[in-house]
C-alpha cells in the first residue's frame, strides 16, 4: 500500500489508500438504521428479534425509530446480538447527533 498524504496534515497523519475490494462502513449510520439492516441481513421480524434481546416487540420497534435502549437494555443488545461496541458507539453518536434539538 502506497501512503498518501493530505494538505498540512501530512506531517501529523498520513493517511493509507485503502483496496477498492474492501467496503467501508456507512460513517452516519444511526442505531435504529443498523438494527433494521442487522435484522433484514438475518432475515428475522421485530418480534423475533425482540425475544432474542429479551425485550418485547414494541421496545425493539421503537429502537429501530429512532428511540435509543437504556444502559441495561443497551448491554442486554450488545451481547445478545453479538455486536461490536466501536459499531454500536459510533451508531450511538449519530444517533444523538442527528436528533432535533428539543
Amino acid at each position: 500500500m502506497r501512503k498518501k498524504h493530505i494538505g498540512n496534515l501530512a506531517r501529523l497523519v498520513p493517511v493509507m489508500r485503502m483496496p477498492h475490494n474492501i467496503s467501508m462502513p456507512n460513517k452516519r449510520k444511526t442505531l435504529g438504521e443498523m438494527l433494521l439492516e442487522l435484522r433484514a441481513t438475518k432475515d428475522l421480524t421485530q418480534a423475533e428479534m425482540a425475544q432474542l434481546v429479551g425485550v418485547t416487540q414494541g421496545t425493539y420497534s421503537r429502537w429501530e425509530a429512532g428511540s435509543l435502549p437504556t444502559g441495561e437494555k443497551l448491554t442486554l443488545l450488545v451481547e445478545s446480538l453479538h455486536l461490536n461496541m466501536n459499531d454500536v458507539a459510533e451508531a450511538l453518536f449519530w444517533s444523538l447527533s442527528l436528533k432535533p434539538p428539543r
